[in-house]
Order: structure tokens, then sequence, then C-alpha cells
């Protein structure tokens, strides 16, 4: 819920937010709201979702962890088609703006889409096989839609809880709790040995 904030600023209340919680209390309902999008299908149920808060002098912050599981990547490159078929905004500023701005710089200010998706295949594979991608590389790498989706979904269960009435205009700052999310593709359970 938006609102007049300080000095003509916006203030934002989410609508589960209730000053009187502890950091704690709040968590504990984010997970379940996280587990609620997990039961309806909106997240993937196979995902381990963690939120954990810290307190600092002044708010309190939620840290969200999205652990894919094992062998499925956080990131990719887009085909072309997958360029083309994405949202106007997202290729003139977005993440698939960012894969596109790669790729041509990596064919030399220009590439068709041949070239485009046979660079696309080989380092999608590289990163499927866990191989380390040069800088270049790098350029055309994007999180997939699916990670992307899953980011946005958990800040906005996050913001639920928050309240925040900032103006850096001049300098006035009255948030009562941040959040951050973070995907992290899963781990390898280590070989017994013995």
């Amino acid at each position: 819920m938006k609102s007049e904030g300080y000095m003509g600023s916006t203030a934002i209340t989410g609508g589960k937010y209730d000053a009187s919680r502890s950091p704690a209390e709040n968590a504990k309902l984010m997970r379940a709201d996280i587990k609620a999008l997990q039961k309806n299908g909106q997240l993937p149920k196979d995902w381990k979702i963690g939120v954990r808060t810290s307190t600092g002098s002044a708010s309190w912050r939620a840290r969200f962890t999205i652990q894919l599981p094992e062998g499925e990547s956080s990131t990719y490159v887009p085909t072309h088609a997958e360029y083309m078929a994405a949202d106007s905004e997202d290729r003139i500023i977005g993440p698939e703006h960012r894969a596109g701005r790669g790729i041509i710089e990596a064919h030399g200010g220009s590439a068709s889409s041949d070239e485009w998706d046979e660079t696309a295949r080989r380092i999608n594979q590289k990163i499927q096989n866990n191989e380390q991608l040069t800088v270049e590389e790098q350029a055309c790498v994007i999180e997939t839609p699916k990670v992307r989706n899953a980011k946005k979904l958990c800040q906005q269960v996050g913001d639920q809880y928050t309240y925040q009435n900032n103006n850096a205009m001049v300098d006035y700052f009255n948030t009562d709790g941040y959040v951050t999310v973070q995907a992290v593709t899963g781990i390898k359970k280590p070989e017994n040995n013995e």
C-alpha cells in the first residue's frame, strides 16, 4: 500500500506488515507463504527456499536463499527466438538486453540468428558441464526465467512484511525490514570414501 511519505516521498507498507511482530515471527510467516506458493505450483516444489533474518541497529533484514536441485543451473544464454519472444522492455533494458549485447559483441558487432544460436548452444553446454566460462562468455549469461520468477515471488513475499518511508533527497530513512533474495545452484553431497 502506498501513501504520502516524508516531505513528498512515497511510503510503502506491505499488506501483511505489523510493527508489533518480531523479525523471527515475520520469517515464520514468510516461510508459510513460500510453502503455499510451492503447494499451488507457483514455485517449484523441489527447490529449497530458506528465509533467515538478522537485526541491525535500526532495522531488520530478511534473506531468502533459493537452492536449486543438483544439475539445474540458475543461468543460461537465451536462443535468438527466446530473445525475440522476451518482453520488449527486457530487450531494451532488462536481462535479455545484457545477453543480446554480449552475443553481438562476441561476434564483432552483429550476429545472425544462426551464429547467435550456436553461441548460446556452446555456452549452455559449458554451463551444463560445469565448465569455466571466459569473460566474453559470461557477458552473454543471464538468470533463467524460472529463477527470475522465483526471485520476484520471494521478493514480493518479503515486501509484504516490511515498511519503507525513505526520502534520499533530504537524507531521511525510515525502514522496518529490508529484503534480499539470492539463488544458488545445488550442492553435491560428498561421496563416502570409507
